[in-house]
């Protein structure tokens, strides 16, 4: 009677029955064709949310320049983010207590502002720090020690955006003048001022504020670093964009475009991408290889508004333009969409350049 109740043996283990091999395989494949649709949607989710949040930071380092504005006649800062001398006083002043970072240029113009530049980087740039800290040390500037380097870090003082030429420059006085000079707003003791100075929000209505950009996305290069005295060896971006173009004249580069303009269009390809990963992007030039996974940048224009725009053309002199991105913003990606000319003419220059 009790085996009758029990039932025949293999009725007891039908129902733990294991998966064959052929199950297992097919629910792992299942599993992989999910992840290979999820994957990207979820990389390109993160990706739009750090892009938000980047042009949601240069949307406020822009409301910090207006704030300045208003506040210094107009003038969006008070120069570059360098620590050398002649960049934003003359060559003669060495006191770092006046020309540091900490104490002159954009960056430190909004951290007085309680806008802390470095609270608000670009999350999806892999660099981290600006290309300013490498000059510390060089050309007469104070050396950066760990103890220097952390008291700045604290204080805010710190980007991976890229600031645009016309931003400290905003135009040239007297050309020509050789590469080496471009950046420099006085060209040593005894020399006046070769600039206009500072950007003024007056300076960009005659091009238009909403194409004249300020900052940008920081083009990051594997060989950009920096060593701090008894610290980290840290990855860099671009400082600032190169300004107006060069030719070559009686053994020096000087600045201008190939037609012999007053002064060339200007060279915007420190504005690097830190957006809209996609594949890895092979950028060969005289410094060697970069690698780059981004082919979107971010742009801050005068008027406060943000724009992500696509690195689609590679643009090399002499050999036109190649359908590659190649990790930066040149004029192949920029054309017609941000101002590259003279401000006060509100065009590009068509006047012959007459070195003198």
């Amino acid at each position: 009677m009790r085996a009758s109740q029990a039932g025949p043996p293999h009725s007891r283990t039908a129902g733990r029955r294991g998966f064959t091999l052929l199950e297992l395989l097919v629910v792992v494949a299942i599993i992989g064709i999910l992840m290979s649709i999820l994957l990207p949607a979820l990389s390109q989710a993160r990706d739009q949310a750090k892009r938000v949040k980047c042009g949601a930071s240069l949307s406020q380092l822009g409301r910090g320049f207006h704030s300045y504005a208003a506040e210094n006649q107009e003038f969006l800062c008070s120069g570059q983010a360098d620590p050398r001398p002649g960049y934003n006083y003359p060559a003669e002043v060495t006191d770092p207590n006046i020309i540091s970072i900490d104490r002159v240029g954009w960056l430190a113009d909004l951290a007085r502002l309680t806008v802390r530049p470095g609270d608000l980087l670009c999350p999806s740039n892999t660099a981290r720090h600006t290309e300013a800290f490498e000059e510390f040390g060089k050309s007469g500037a104070e050396p950066l020690t760990l103890a220097r380097f952390e008291t700045l870090i604290r204080e805010g003082i710190n980007t991976n955006y890229t600031q645009s030429w016309y931003m400290v420059h905003t135009e040239a006085r007297f050309p020509p003048l050789p590469m080496s000079d471009l950046h420099k707003s006085y060209r040593g003791p005894g020399f006046p001022r070769w600039d206009v100075g500072p950007l003024r929000l007056t300076d960009t209505r005659r091009a238009n504020p909403g194409r004249v950009p300020l900052l940008g996305d920081g083009r990051q290069d594997s060989n950009d670093f920096f060593q701090v005295i008894d610290g980290p060896r840290l990855l860099t971006s671009e400082v600032a964009t190169d300004g107006p173009r060069f030719f070559f004249h009686e053994g020096i580069w000087y600045r201008a475009d190939q037609n012999g303009a007053r002064f060339g269009s200007q060279d915007f390809e420190d504005f690097g991408t830190a957006h809209g990963t996609r594949s890895l992007v092979l950028r060969q030039d005289s410094g060697g290889e970069r690698r780059h996974s981004f082919t979107v940048g971010g742009i801050l224009f005068a008027d406060g508004h943000v724009e992500f725009l696509h690195d689609r053309l590679t643009l090399r002199v002499g050999q036109g333009v190649l359908n590659t991105p190649d990790g930066v913003l040149d004029s192949a990606d920029l054309d017609g969409r941000v101002f590259d000319g003279l401000l006060s003419l509100g065009r590009r220059s068509a006047s012959p350049m007459q070195p003198q």
